[in-house]
């Protein structure tokens, strides 16, 4: 429920959490903004007490960085060892409001990489025009590099951002996560020429969506063979277009069910120390399952969603997504019998509660991973699945 310079979304943690569990979204990690001259320890207490009071769903928080200063180093010291914060996002973008120098990204990227947190990256440049993505997307990780610091790239919107964060990933062995959000994946930025203005801004992002209309099938390869790691929404609470991404990928052949579940859940469970309690089915983790018909067709009209009445929601706003049939994947019955369930906690749960490390160890390494499945999609609209 992030404000942005100034301007406060019109849902709060009761309406967007509603909004998720009926998008079938079982957790949101928020953005904590701190005001001018407010202290991140004292906007994190206000986030979390808002959220305690009226999240429907689990939840966790960023906390932004939008200072860099000494008084904010032990604020941050505090944050993750008394309160289980592992993620900050750091900008790169909006000059003289957030944007970090590259002395400043350096200073907090050591800092935070002393801490064992993440670093998000908002990357744009915010002294050239916003196009040069890629610019921001090839300095946030040069800076990473430096101090072997992992960095998580939110929001990648161009192809050449993607292929930057692709090739520091094969060529450098970076350790750096790249996101891309649903509406990238699902759209382009030709709506912009749009001559009905309100059409046009409904579709404006920041970074901006790329004009070129290949970039979201480029996206979604990247995401398909791993490239790309976590689909993000970039918005307050859910994203609605998760079903239409399922649809896309699977019937085009670029995703499984095992990465369809990888990019939405599992990898940034991993990322951000929330796996195995989420992100994976087996007995101790929580049971977030959600089941989508495929056979239903479903017009997304404003009226009809958990968030406030009235608001517009662009391009969220209006069409109608079908799901083709595809053939059914028996999954064989176990040989063993499953075992005892064990009592779970209360739902709704402030999961900053728990130390957390990123030593890249998890609980299962040495459990044999299921062998995926290759979805092949012929010229007849046949989907069928091979092992």
């Amino acid at each position: 429920m992030k404000p942005f310079l100034d301007i406060y979304p019109v849902d709060d943690f009761l309406q967007g959490t509603k909004a998720a569990l009926s998008g079938g979204t079982t957790m949101i990690i928020d953005h904590v903004m701190p005001q001018p001259d407010e202290s991140l320890l004292v906007a994190f207490e206000r986030w979390q007490e808002a959220a305690d009071k009226k999240a429907c769903c689990d939840y966790s928080l960023h906390v932004d960085i939008p200072q860099w200063n000494e008084a904010v180093k032990d604020e941050l010291e505090l944050l993750v060892q008394d309160k289980g914060v592992n993620s900050f996002q750091v900008y790169m973008a909006y000059k003289d409001v957030y944007q970090m120098t590259d002395s400043q990204l350096y200073q907090a990227f050591s800092f935070l990489k002393k801490l064992g947190a993440v670093v998000l990256v908002h990357a744009e440049n915010g002294d050239l025009i916003a196009q040069v993505e890629a610019e921001a997307v090839f300095r946030a990780i040069t800076l990473g590099n430096s101090v072997n610091c992992p960095v998580y790239i939110t929001k990648v919107m161009s192809k050449s951002a993607a292929d930057t964060i692709t090739q520091a990933r094969r060529k450098v062995c970076s350790v750096v996560f790249g996101e891309p959000v649903t509406a990238g994946l699902a759209t382009d930025g030709s709506h912009y020429w749009s001559k009905n203005w309100a059409k046009a801004a409904a579709y404006v992002t920041s970074p901006p969506l790329s004009p070129d209309p290949t970039t979201p099938d480029h996206l979604s390869t990247l995401l398909a063979c791993g490239d790309l790691q976590v689909v993000g929404s970039a918005h307050c609470a859910y994203s609605l277009k998760e079903p239409m991404e399922w649809r896309r990928e699977w019937a085009f052949g670029k995703m499984d069910e095992n990465q369809f579940v990888a990019v939405t859940s599992t990898n940034a469970a991993k990322i951000f120390n929330l796996y195995p309690r989420k992100g994976r089915i087996t007995v101790g983790s929580d049971a977030d399952i959600v089941i989508w018909d495929p056979n239903r067709i479903k017009t997304i009209m404003a009226k009809q969603q958990q968030s406030v009445r009235g608001v517009t929601r662009g391009m969220y706003d209006g069409p109608v997504y079908e799901v083709p049939l595809t053939p059914k994947y028996m999954t064989p019955a176990p040989s063993a019998k499953t075992s005892p369930t064990t009592n779970q906690p209360p739902p709704v749960r402030n999961l900053h509660q728990s130390n957390f490390s990123l030593s890249g160890a998890q609980v299962d390494d040495n459990i044999p991973r299921r062998s995926g499945h290759r979805i092949v999609a012929p010229l007849t609209n046949i989907t069928t699945i091979t092992a």
